[in-house]
C-alpha cells in the first residue's frame, strides 16, 4: 500500500467508523469550518476532481490534499457520494467533565446552561441535538460513551458545523460527573422529563447559578436513575394530545426558555 493508498484508507465504509481514531466530515462548509478549528488535529483533504478547487488550495500546507476522480470516491465510500469533499480528523479522547474543566475552567463560571444526553441512540440526533444548543445559547453538550458518537458522520454533518464552534464531551463516567457537578461544585442538575412532579418550562425556577439539562431519548425518556441525581425535574406544555418531542426539538425549546431566565 502505498502512501496515497495509507492517506484513502480511513474514508473507507466500513463497520469499524466507532473503534477506528478518525472521524468524517462531508461537504466544503463541514471541511472549511473543521479547518478553523486548531484544537483538532486534521489527518487530510479529499476533492473530487473538478470540484471546489479554491478550498483545496487554501488547505494549509501541512495537511495532505488528496484529489480522487468522483469514480474512485464512489469506490472508496461505498456509496454515490454528491458533496464534492471529504476531511479525515482525529476523534476528541472520550473525557470525564471533571478533566475536561481541569484542561478550560472557564466553563465552569460561564452562567450559560449545559445539556447532557446520558443514551441518544441516533446519530441524527445527536447532531441536531448539538445543533440546537448552539443556536440557543447553550454552553455546552455532554454526552456518555455509552451512546451515539457525537463524532459519527451523520452526527457530524446533522450538526451542520455546530460540533466544532461548541464545546462537545464524550464522557466515560458521567455518574460520577454528575455527582461531582451537584456535591462539589453546586451546579443544578435539571432533567426534561413527563413526570408527575414535573414543573411546566414556563414555570420553573432555578435555585443556582449554573444549570445542567438532562435529556433523554424519546422512546422511553430519562430512566430512573438518571432522574434520581437530579434536583428539578420539569416538562414542556403541549397540544392536542402529542405527548413527547425528538430530544434535539425538545432541548430547543427548553433551552429557550432557560436563555431567557439567564439573561
Amino acid at each position: 500500500m502505498n502512501d496515497r493508498d495509507t492517506l484513502l484508507s480511513v474514508y473507507q465504509n466500513d463497520d469499524n467508523y466507532r473503534t477506528s481514531p478518525w472521524f468524517i466530515c462531508e461537504g466544503r462548509w463541514l471541511v472549511e469550518c473543521l479547518l478553523e478549528q486548531p484544537t483538532i488535529e486534521v489527518h487530510s483533504v479529499v476533492v473530487i476532481e473538478g470540484q471546489h478547487d479554491a478550498l483545496r488550495d487554501n488547505v494549509p500546507d501541512e495537511i495532505p490534499s488528496l484529489t480522487v476522480t468522483q469514480e474512485e470516491a464512489n469506490k472508496l465510500l461505498g456509496f454515490q457520494f454528491h458533496r464534492g469533499v471529504l476531511a479525515a480528523a482525529r476523534k476528541p479522547e472520550p473525557l470525564s467533565v471533571r478533566d475536561w474543566l481541569s484542561k478550560s475552567p472557564q466553563h465552569l463560571t460561564d452562567p450559560r446552561p449545559w445539556v447532557i444526553a446520558p443514551l441518544l441512540a441516533d446519530p441524527g440526533n445527536v447532531g441536531a441535538l448539538i445543533r440546537n444548543a448552539a443556536a440557543l445559547g447553550a454552553g455546552a453538550v455532554i454526552t456518555s460513551i455509552a451512546g451515539a458518537s457525537p463524532w459519527y458522520r451523520k452526527a457530524i454533518r446533522t450538526s451542520t458545523g455546530s460540533a466544532f464552534r461548541l464545546p462537545v464531551v464524550s464522557s466515560p463516567c458521567l455518574d460520577d460527573d454528575l455527582k461531582w457537578l451537584s456535591e462539589q461544585q453546586n451546579i443544578e442538575l435539571v432533567a426534561l422529563a413527563l413526570t408527575d412532579n414535573a414543573v411546566s418550562i414556563q414555570d420553573f425556577t432555578p435555585n443556582a447559578k449554573k444549570i445542567v439539562l438532562l435529556i433523554g431519548p424519546e422512546d422511553h425518556g430519562l430512566s430512573e436513575f438518571w432522574l434520581d441525581r437530579c434536583h428539578q425535574v420539569v416538562k414542556i406544555p403541549m397540544a392536542n394530545g402529542v405527548d413527547s418531542l425528538n430530544a434535539a426539538t425538545s432541548a430547543a425549546v427548553a433551552l429557550s426558555r432557560l436563555t431567557a431566565i439567564k439573561g
